[in-house]
């Protein structure tokens, strides 16, 4: 048995790699079957980009459900901004 896919990042390393902050992308909890395990509905399937100051995250599969992308403060992990798309074109 797998463990259950995360609807969040946020083990965001500082000094010592204690974690920071933790901050949930998915907008509620819900489970699906995926990948012969559970999963969240909106699993956070990449890594995260930091750049300046600003983590980048995206959550979700089905534009139909919501795909959630984040712009985060990398040192408290609170939403810059947030984004959701729901129509994506195949590509």
């Amino acid at each position: 048995m797998h463990p259950p896919q995360p609807a969040w990042k946020g083990e965001a390393k500082w000094d010592g790699w204690n974690k920071v902050w933790k901050t949930r992308l998915a907008p509620r909890e819900h489970r699906i079957p995926g990948n012969g395990r559970i999963i969240s509905a909106w699993p956070v399937r990449s890594s995260v980009v930091l750049r300046d100051g600003t983590a980048y995250a995206g959550a979700g599969m089905f534009p139909s459900e919501g795909v959630y992308l984040y712009a985060l403060d990398a040192r408290t992990g609170a939403v810059k901004w947030q984004q959701i798309m729901t129509d994506m074109p195949a590509g």
